[in-house]
């Protein structure tokens, strides 16, 4: 090897006139000794390529060179062959190793993910049966609360609550935990104080009414009061729109009570006569009276 070396050395140096071709006898081999090691000399081949690549930049050709050339050049492409089969042979064999463990790899994580699915899908079925379990203690614990407030059921259930049940809501010995009664009895003692405080206001019944759909206290007085403003408001109108029409009713019966004067008739002419009133109403309803008075022909004079 160390030879090849000095060959190639020797071909790179150049005299004025005469020019050494570099010569490479040995024969191209690539094996695998071990793991991440390649034993070859490749790298020989490559530095006689580059130094043959010069040479044949600095030679001029003459017909006696041309055979020398001729050969040359069907040497190196088989070289180039040698090489590229080699580095495919190489590389193929290199990858077997590779291969086989990428496949035993892929195959075992796929394994390894079914395990874990069904693990897993074990550990949330167990976890999901617990949790109903907690739950069920806890509406039991609930129900005795509740019946302790006196709330009737159909005013407040569990699920009104909002409670989400964890795993944490019970003890090692499997009894509910000081955290989960507290929860549940400070639900349902706000729901019995607001229970207490509608039954002491106005409309406490529709309030009532109101409260149980949501458990929301504000947004049912609020709802309850502004329903009673715009009752409040049609019934004023009604009222208004009653005492409208006994006042027309009355100004009607006083027109239709005025008797015509009496009239003594002579030979010459009628007696006029005069009689004064007020008259209180509408705009509309004055002009129509005046309208009367002027379509029966009858004098008047506006005070």
């Amino acid at each position: 090897m160390e030879e090849n070396n000095e060959l190639i050395e020797e071909a790179i140096v150049v005299e004025e006139k005469t020019l050494v071709k570099p010569v490479f006898e040995d024969e191209i081999n690539a094996k695998i000794v071990g793991i991440g090691k390649i034993e070859d000399n490749i790298k020989d081949v490559k530095e006689y390529a580059i130094s043959l690549n010069e040479y044949y930049k600095n030679i001029k050709f003459t017909p006696e060179t041309m055979d020398a050339a001729k050969d040359e050049k069907a040497k190196v492409n088989k070289f180039k062959d040698q090489v590229a089969e080699f580095r495919k042979q190489i590389v193929e064999k290199y990858n077997e190793p590779i291969k086989q463990f990428e496949d035993t790899a892929k195959e075992t994580e796929e394994l390894l993910k079914g395990t874990y699915e069904l693990i897993n899908n074990q550990c949330a079925e167990y976890d999901k049966q617990r949790k109903q379990e907690i739950e069920n203690k806890l509406k039991l614990y609930f129900e005795e609360y509740k019946t302790s407030k006196n709330i009737d059921g159909k005013y407040l259930s569990f699920e009104d609550l909002n409670i989400k049940v964890t795993l944490s809501y019970e003890t090692e010995k499997g009894e509910l935990t000081k955290k989960a009664k507290l929860e549940v009895n400070e639900k349902v003692d706000l729901i019995s104080e607001q229970l207490e405080t509608i039954s002491t206001m106005q409309y406490s019944d529709e309030i009532l009414v109101e409260f149980i759909k949501d458990k929301n206290l504000n947004r049912a007085i609020k709802d309850v009061n502004d329903r009673h403003v715009v009752l409040e408001q049609v019934k004023e109108q009604k009222v208004a729109k009653e005492e409208q029409k006994i006042t027309d009713e009355q100004v009607i019966a006083k027109i239709d009570s005025l008797t015509a004067p009496k009239v003594e008739e002579t030979a010459a002419q009628e007696e006029l006569l005069e009689l004064s009133f007020k008259v209180r109403g509408t705009k509309d309803e004055l002009i129509k009276v005046i309208n009367y008075l002027e379509n029966e022909g009858l004098s008047y004079e506006q005070c």
